[in-house]
C-alpha cells in the first residue's frame, strides 16, 4: 500500500458575489504559504451560484493510493465557527465569514486508515470591497514639461489596497492604459489614493477603471484630455552673466612717479568681468533694473630698469533702461552709475640699478560709469550681451578714463 503524500498544494480561489452590499473573498496567508516548500498557491474564479455569497475553495494534488480526504477547518476568532467534510474530491467549496482561519487536510487509504495528515495553516478570508471613485473635475491637460505625455489626475479613490490597479479606458476607441495610483492608509486603517498617473497619454476622452484584488471594479466619470497651452516666452528678470572685456586707458596720470601714458600700459588691459542683473520694472517694450558688476584686468610697462604692473578691481552698480523688440527677444540697453576702483601697483627692478625693494600698494578710488549694449535671449535660459562702457577713475592727480568693450553670456532665471 502506497502511502499518501504529506504535501499538499492549496489553491485559493476568488468566487465574486455579493451578500447585503458586502464582499468577501479568500486569501491564503504568506506564512503559512512559506511553510510548505512543496504548496503553491493560485487564484481561479469559481462559478456563479444563487447565493449571492462568495465562495471560497480549497483544493489539493491527487494522490492515487487515497481513498479518501477529510478537511477540518477551524476559526481562530471563534471557536464555534468550524467544518469538517469528507470528500472523494481534491478540493471543497465553501462560504465562510470574513475573519482569520486554519485547517489541515487528512488523507484515508482505501481500508480506512489515516495515512497522513498535514500540519495547520493559516489563511484570512478578507472582505471584498467595491472601490469608489470621484473626480475632482472632468478635464485635464497633459503638461509640456520633460515627461511630456505622462498625465496625472487628481482624484479621490477609497476602499482600495496595495494590490489595486487602476488603467485608463480610451472611451471611444476603448485603448486601456495602465496607471500607478499611491496608496496610503489614513490613521484608521482606510487604504485611499489622491492621484492617478498614466504614461504615453493622447488627447481624448477616458474613464478612469479600479479594479481591487477581489475582482470588484469601479470607473469613474468621462475625463476629457487635452494638451496644455504652451508657456508663453517671458522675460524672469534676473541673469548671471560672465564673460571678457579689454580696457583702453585714455592717456594721464594717478601718480607722478608713474607714467600710465605709456604706449604699452595704454594697450594692455585684457580680463573677466562678472554681472548680476535685476529688471523688476517693466512697461509696455521697456524694463528698468539695476546691475552690480566686477571687473578685474592688469595693465603695466617695462622700461630699462624697472617694470610696473597694475592689478584694476572695479566693484561697480549702475540703473539700466532696456528697451525689448523683436518679441522681447533682443534688448536695447542704457547703463550710468558709479562704484570703487582698487589699483595694486608694483614695481620690479632689475639690471644694474639697486634700489630699496618697493612693495605692493593698493589705491582705492571712487568712479562713475556709463555704457550702452545689446543683450540677445535665443532660448528661455540664455542671453548674450555685447556692449561698451566708459569709466572716470578720479584720483588725487586727476581723471584716468577707461573705454571697455565686453563680450558676455549668461544664464536668465
Amino acid at each position: 500500500m502506497m502511502m499518501l503524500k504529506k504535501k499538499f498544494v492549496l489553491i485559493t480561489s476568488i468566487i465574486l458575489f455579493s451578500i447585503n452590499g458586502a464582499f468577501l473573498y479568500a486569501k491564503e496567508d504568506s506564512a503559512a504559504h512559506e511553510e510548505v516548500e512543496a504548496e503553491s498557491v493560485k487564484e481561479t474564479p469559481a462559478p456563479k451560484t444563487s447565493s449571492r455569497n462568495f465562495i471560497q475553495k480549497l483544493e489539493w494534488e491527487e494522490d492515487p493510493n487515497a481513498l479518501e480526504y477529510k478537511l477540518e477547518i477551524q476559526s481562530l476568532e471563534k471557536k464555534s465557527l468550524s467544518k469538517t467534510v469528507v470528500t472523494k474530491d481534491t478540493f471543497f467549496e465553501f462560504s465562510m465569514p470574513a475573519g482569520l482561519y486554519q485547517y489541515r487536510v487528512f488523507a484515508y487509504d482505501f481500508l480506512g486508515r489515516q495515512a497522513s495528515v498535514t500540519e495547520w495553516k493559516e489563511f484570512t478570508i478578507t472582505k471584498a470591497l467595491a472601490p469608489e471613485i470621484q473626480l475632482e473635475k472632468d478635464t485635464a491637460l497633459i503638461p509640456h514639461n520633460k515627461n511630456k505625455d505622462k498625465l496625472t489626475v487628481p482624484v479621490d479613490i477609497e476602499k482600495i489596497t496595495e494590490e489595486t490597479k487602476v488603467v485608463f479606458v480610451n472611451v471611444e476607441t476603448g485603448e486601456e492604459i495602465e496607471g500607478q495610483i499611491e496608496v496610503v492608509t489614513d490613521e484608521e486603517g482606510n487604504a485611499k489614493s489622491s492621484e492617478a498617473v498614466f504614461p504615453d497619454v493622447a488627447p481624448g476622452k477616458y474613464k478612469i477603471m479600479v479594479t481591487n484584488p477581489s475582482g470588484l471594479s469601479s470607473e469613474s466619470a468621462p475625463v476629457d484630455v487635452g494638451k496644455a497651452p504652451k508657456p508663453d516666452y517671458k522675460d524672469k528678470n534676473i541673469a548671471i552673466l560672465t564673460g571678457g572685456l579689454f580696457n583702453y586707458l585714455v592717456p594721464g596720470k594717478l601718480k607722478d612717479n608713474i607714467d600710465y601714458g605709456s604706449a604699452d600700459f595704454l594697450m594692455s588691459g585684457a580680463g573677466l568681468g562678472f554681472t548680476l542683473q535685476y529688471m523688476p520694472i517693466g512697461f509696455g517694450s521697456n524694463r528698468v533694473g539695476l546691475e552690480g558688476r566686477v571687473s578685474m584686468y592688469s595693465k603695466g610697462y617695462t622700461e630699462e630698469n624697472y617694470e610696473v604692473m597694475c592689478l584694476f578691481t572695479d566693484i561697480d552698480a549702475a540703473f539700466v533702461w532696456r528697451f525689448n523688440f523683436a518679441g522681447e527677444k533682443l534688448g536695447l540697453n542704457l547703463k550710468a552709475g558709479g562704484g570703487l576702483s582698487l589699483i595694486t601697483e608694483s614695481i620690479d627692478y632689475f639690471g644694474s640699478v639697486s634700489m630699496t625693494e618697493h612693495k605692493p600698494l593698493t589705491f582705492g578710488y571712487f568712479n562713475v560709469n556709463g555704457g550702452v549694449s545689446v543683450c540677445w535671449m535665443p532660448i528661455r535660459h540664455l542671453i548674450l550681451e555685447c556692449g561698451l562702457n566708459a569709466k572716470d577713475i578720479i584720483g588725487p592727480d586727476g581723471s584716468i578714463i577707461f573705454i571697455t568693450p565686453y563680450l558676455s553670456i549668461g544664464l536668465r532665471l
